[in-house]
């Protein structure tokens, strides 16, 4: 007859702050040490002290399997996760430390992984009852998202501000089809504009993925554009008054494309650096309706020229990414 499966606990279980090393050093040798424990007559189970009665419940509750977070090990802003080695009641023992004249309650435990508690796989209801100032207390219903911090390897600080953007990203990547996304995003730009009505969408566009005032993003068609072969300026501000850029040519062609493209964006090296003063960091040729199909010579010679191309397949991402960050600016 198959015996059932126990179900596994989940406990919250503080220490001595003032000695994290000591209780850090212990655990690592499989001993989980606890207060209240400096008097012989601290003994559990038969304790009549008041305060080392404090630890009956954990004496009583915890069993082999269950999971134990200890708040502020080994350091402040961390958490330690163990295991329980054996059922409390039978793994105890009662061994006062020497040096430190207290500590007397000793459990076998393994330590499972240390994490941040800033950790962006902690969430709210597991935040939460990490504050209870409680010495021992049921934690079960944060189980999933525990199982969650201990299998996940990167468990590492992160801000307020990181925090809040990647729980805006998770919400716009679960609300929606990304790729079908992509696909309506570039089917109705292609659809709304042609020729140099690209260069004003894409302003716009350049303009939400980099914002003022450390970007500026320009249009330079027209007349000039003989000299410099640039439609679209992004400039970046840097130190000391420094300015760099990147130069976008922008063709809406579809099918093999020419490589005349190439020397016309060309011409930008040495036009913004002379008339300007801004130094080029990239150049970037975007070309709307076209695809990698029989164009490898193509990005064969845009190496070479060290220019960036941006076919359709590429165009796509930048048009969700506007899209993504305008819908995370909106939620904000």
């Amino acid at each position: 007859m198959k015996t059932e499966e126990k179900a596994k606990n989940y406990w919250g279980y503080r220490i001595d702050t003032q000695n994290t090393k000591y209780f850090n050093d212990e655990l690592e040798k499989g001993r989980l040490r606890q207060g209240w424990g400096y008097d012989a007559s601290h003994e559990l189970p038969g304790t009549e002290d008041k305060g080392a009665k404090g630890n009956l419940p954990i004496y009583q509750k915890v069993k082999k399997g269950d999971i134990l977070l200890i708040p502020r090990l080994p350091n402040w802003y961390d958490i330690t996760i163990a295991e329980a080695e054996e059922d409390f009641e039978t793994g105890y023992k009662f061994e006062i430390d020497n040096e430190k004249r207290d500590y007397g309650h000793i459990f076998p435990v393994k330590k499972i992984k240390h994490f941040s508690r800033y950790s962006k796989n902690l969430y709210d209801g597991l935040q939460r009852t990490l504050k209870n100032i409680r010495r021992f207390w049921q934690i079960t219903d944060c189980s999933n998202n525990i199982e969650e911090i201990i299998s996940t390897e990167d468990n590492n600080a992160i801000s307020y501000e990181e925090r809040f953007s990647n729980s805006l990203t998770n919400a716009f990547e679960n609300s929606f089809d990304n790729e079908k996304f992509k696909d309506l995003i570039i089917e109705n730009a292609k659809k709304n504009f042609a020729n140099e009505a690209w260069e004003y969408a894409l302003v716009e566009a350049l303009k939400i993925i980099y914002p003022s005032p450390h970007f500026e993003v320009t249009r330079e068609g027209g007349k000039k554009e003989k000299n410099h072969g640039t439609d679209i300026l992004i400039k970046i501000f840097g130190l000391a008054d420094k300015e760099y850029g990147i130069a976008i040519q922008v063709k809406d062609w579809w099918g093999k494309i020419g490589e005349w493209a190439i020397d016309q964006l060309n011409k930008a090296d040495d036009y913004w650096e002379k008339e300007k003063g801004i130094k080029l960091i990239d150049k970037i040729l975007i070309v709307t309706r076209a695809n990698y199909e029989h164009n490898d010579d193509f990005k064969r010679q845009c190496d070479e020229n060290k220019v960036t191309p941006l076919f359709e397949e590429e165009l796509s991402e930048l048009l969700y990414e506007v899209g993504r960050t305008t819908f995370l600016k909106r939620e904000a």
